[in-house]
């Protein structure tokens, strides 16, 4: 993700803003959406690095936005985020191609971490070595 940008996708402006504000003091470059339609926009529009989407939003899911981002962006680190605490959403996002799924409310630390994991699967997929066997000493 050496291009640090991220789609932020929740309706609720509060949250909207933590995040954006977190985000950026970590370096990463952000923009954000509050309904699917816009968030589809976005993605169309722009290029992404990852994206956080809020499971419910007004106008459909966050499943909706990330099938398209896999369509569109299949290299692009997804994770979901719901207050909705229900193996299916959980299973569905996972199965969509999301790396992860935080429960609201969001631990910064929690997110840091996700995105800590997020970083590390895409630079070593990216890397020179990228589907060799891991090798270690001794």
């Amino acid at each position: 993700m050496s291009d640090r940008r991220v789609l932020i996708v929740d309706d609720d402006l509060s949250l909207n803003a933590i995040l954006g504000l977190h985000l950026q003091d970590a370096g990463y470059h952000i923009a954000g959406a509050r309904t699917c339609r816009e968030a589809l926009y976005l993605l169309q529009d722009r290029t992404f690095s990852a994206a956080l989407l809020d499971y419910r939003l007004p106008d459909g899911t966050g499943l909706e936005v990330l099938r398209a981002a896999r369509e569109s962006a299949p290299r692009m680190g997804i994770i979901m985020i719901s207050g909705v605490h229900d193996a299916a959403v959980r299973r569905a996002a996972l199965e969509g191609g999301a790396l992860d799924l935080l429960r609201k409310p969001i631990s910064l630390m929690e997110l840091d971490a996700a995105l800590e994991r997020l970083e590390e699967k895409f630079s070593l997929a990216n890397g020179p070595m990228a589907g060799c066997p891991s090798w270690s000493a001794g």
